[in-house]
Parts: C-alpha cells; sequence; structure tokens
C-alpha cells in the first residue's frame, strides 16, 4: 500500500504538470485536502485529528494545542471549491464552535468567499477566514515552498498517523 503511495507522490511531483499551487489543490481529493490542512496545523504546533467522512458533525479537522495558560481548540471546516464560500458554511461552522465551546472556527477554502461570508466572520471574532492567497503563504512558510511537489507524503504521513490513532481507540 505505501509503494503504491510513494509511485503517486513521485507522479505528482515529476509529471504532473500543473500551472499554479491552487490547481494542485483543486487536484486533490476532498479527504486529501483535509489531511493536507492537517498536516499544516500540526507545523503549527497543534494536535491534530482529521474527522471520517462520515462522522465529521461539520468539521473536518479538530486541532488542539496545551500551552501554559490552558488547553485550545481549534475546529476547522475545508471547503475544497472552485466557486467561493457562501455565508452558510461560515454559519455552520458557528453553531458547531458554539455547541462544542471551542476557541475558534476556521473556514479554509482553494477559493474565495462571498461578502456576506466575510462580513459574518469579521462580526464574529471566533471564526476566521483563509482563502487561497492565506493558504498558499501558510503552506509555503510551514511546510515549504515545494509543498506541491512533496504535498502526498504530508498527505500520507496524516493518514497513517488517523489510522494508528483510530486503531489504538479501537474505533
Amino acid at each position: 500500500m505505501h509503494g503504491l503511495d510513494d509511485a503517486e507522490a513521485i507522479i505528482r511531483s515529476r509529471y504532473l504538470h500543473r500551472e499554479s499551487p491552487r490547481e494542485a489543490l483543486l487536484d486533490l481529493r476532498p479527504d486529501e485536502f483535509e489531511h493536507l490542512v492537517g498536516a499544516l496545523y500540526e507545523k503549527l504546533g497543534y494536535t491534530v485529528a482529521v474527522s471520517q467522512r462520515s462522522r465529521d458533525g461539520g468539521v473536518d479537522v479538530e486541532a488542539r494545542r496545551t500551552d501554559a495558560g490552558g488547553q485550545a481548540l481549534v475546529l476547522v471546516q475545508c471547503k475544497r471549491y472552485e466557486d467561493v464560500v457562501r455565508v452558510q458554511a461560515v454559519r455552520e461552522l458557528m453553531g458547531v464552535v458554539s455547541r462544542r465551546q471551542a476557541n475558534k472556527g476556521v473556514v479554509v477554502a482553494t477559493c474565495g468567499f462571498t461578502r456576506p461570508a466575510r462580513q459574518e466572520a469579521k462580526e464574529t471574532p471566533m471564526i476566521e477566514l483563509i482563502d487561497f492567497v492565506a493558504l498558499n503563504r501558510l503552506l509555503n512558510t510551514h511546510l515549504g515552498a515545494s509543498w506541491p511537489e512533496h504535498m502526498s507524503y504530508d498527505i500520507r504521513q496524516m493518514q497513517m498517523a488517523g489510522a494508528k490513532a483510530r486503531a489504538a481507540s479501537g474505533a
């Protein structure tokens, strides 16, 4: 199984020409995009759990961090869209963040956001919107400028970590 993933990583990096990093993200399956975002949050210092598709409850990535001042829970919704994210997605995440008593909710998108979505987030400090430009900057900073070339490896590492965690918990 790992050999196939390695072959896929080599093919993506050497033979699939992409015009932009955004194309690289749009070429991913939704679950792969979620794992890439999980890898990013790990690099940001969080302990990460990527939700299983059937049980995500509106959250794709849970990121936790314990600092001297306490614990932080960040709930992330990943949107691998070609079009803009609408206000409904922001409102849904606000409800989940409130219900779960999380510190913050983040919508990470491969596109932009509608004006109403941006306005809703602006009025709610516990919601952050990360569009493609900001996401690309974060990926460059924390995964390296060549992240599109090795993203298959980062995704696979997150998938394996999730599988180990599920096996350890008996899920």
